[in-house]
């Protein structure tokens, strides 16, 4: 597994498309809202088999693609 797999995948989960950059922001760069942060995270879950931990889904936790990125790799590395 690799970050620029987890990178396609939230960018086709997100209203803006494309492949983004770890520093984007998730909510004011790539569009996602609170209804798509939910999508993004079943999507994440499901493609890459694991489950996010409550303090994960801490939107404090969410804010880049990079923060998705390093915790999807925490479970499947």
């Amino acid at each position: 597994m690799d970050e620029a797999t987890i990178l396609e995948v939230v960018g086709a989960l997100s209203p803006r498309g494309g492949t983004p950059k770890r520093e984007e922001r998730l909510k004011e760069d790539l569009g996602v809202d609170s209804l798509r942060l939910v999508e993004l995270v079943l999507g994440l879950e499901e493609r890459f088999s694991f489950e996010f931990t409550q303090a994960e889904l801490d939107p404090a936790q969410l804010v880049t693609a990079g923060d998705v990125c390093g915790i999807v790799l925490r479970h499947v590395s």
